[in-house]
């Protein structure tokens, strides 16, 4: 392998620290999920764009239309997993979380095709609050450093601005405190759903990445268990890592772009000799 042995083993450690499930999500990578962000679930149901109100009125509607059909194909993956799915309560996490996309995907082509006000969310509110203050913040310290070098005479219209900017500034921080009280009761009473949102995405990237490795288990088996003789060899090496580490020389033949530690590490956690069928 091309790893220094040193780097290797510390990887493999790693590795093998993880459980089979996370190895097998590490492998996979459902393409049309939608991926964790910064924000919070229920901004998915207003614009995420803090600046919208100064956007013209098509293109909130098409980033909407957009952010539906990206929920809307998320509900398909999701359905087409649980179709695969043995285990009865994976099963219904996913068709849940199929479910909750749906919900999402309806409610922004809603938004994106009735004529109604547009109302902010929460976090928009918090946003757009807390970008106010940082102008007018600005503004302040500017009109500061030009009280000093103008003349006694002409301070006294930037002495008053600055004391309304202050007036300013003291209601919009009471204000920004009411906002994040706000937030944060729409992010608790939708928190579940996020959580479930997130389970699913855990979910479909493990189905997705044992479906590689299984592929890859006939040429796995050619290589290792009839090539390199598995059953016998395993005698051989009585700490893991090593083992590990010779197994990942063996699979390095493999044309596949999967990482060869993950493979080696995941043969080793399932047991060679039940991978090769060892006779007892």
């Amino acid at each position: 392998m091309k790893e220094t042995d040193e780097r290797l083993r510390n990887k493999i450690a790693g590795l093998f620290k993880c459980d089979e499930a996370e190895l097998y999500r590490s492998l996979g990578e459902p393409p049309t999920l939608p991926r964790r962000v910064r924000r919070p679930l229920y901004s998915y149901l207003g614009d995420l764009d803090s600046r919208r109100r100064t956007s013209p009125a098509s293109e909130l509607r098409q980033a909407r239309l957009n952010r539906a059909e990206g929920h809307k194909r998320a509900a398909n993956d999701l359905r087409r997993f649980a179709e695969n799915e043995i285990d009865g309560d994976r099963r219904a996490r996913l068709q849940d979380a199929a479910e909750m996309n749906d919900s999402i995907a309806e409610t922004l082509y809603s938004l994106a095709t009735e004529l109604q006000a547009d109302v902010p969310t929460a976090y928009e509110n918090r946003v757009e609050c807390e970008e106010r203050i940082r102008e007018i913040e600005l503004e302040h310290r500017e009109l500061t450093n030009t009280l000093r070098d103008l003349r006694p005479n002409m301070r006294g219209w930037v002495s008053e601005k600055l004391i309304e900017l202050e007036a300013q500034l003291e209601n919009l921080r009471a204000k920004l405190e009411e906002l994040k009280n706000e937030e944060w009761v729409v992010v608790e009473r939708t928190r579940p759903d996020w959580v479930a949102l997130e389970d699913a995405k855990r979910l479909v990237a493990e189905a997705d990445g044992r479906a590689k490795f299984n592929a890859l288990v006939p040429d796995i088996r050619t290589r290792l268990c009839a090539q390199w003789h598995a059953c016998e060899q395993v005698k051989k090496y009585e700490d893991e890592a090593a083992l590990t580490m010779a197994i990942g020389d063996v699979l390095m033949t493999l044309s596949s772009t999967l990482p060869v530690a993950t493979l080696a590490v995941l043969v080793v956690k399932i047991g060679v000799k039940k991978f090769c069928n060892c006779p007892s």
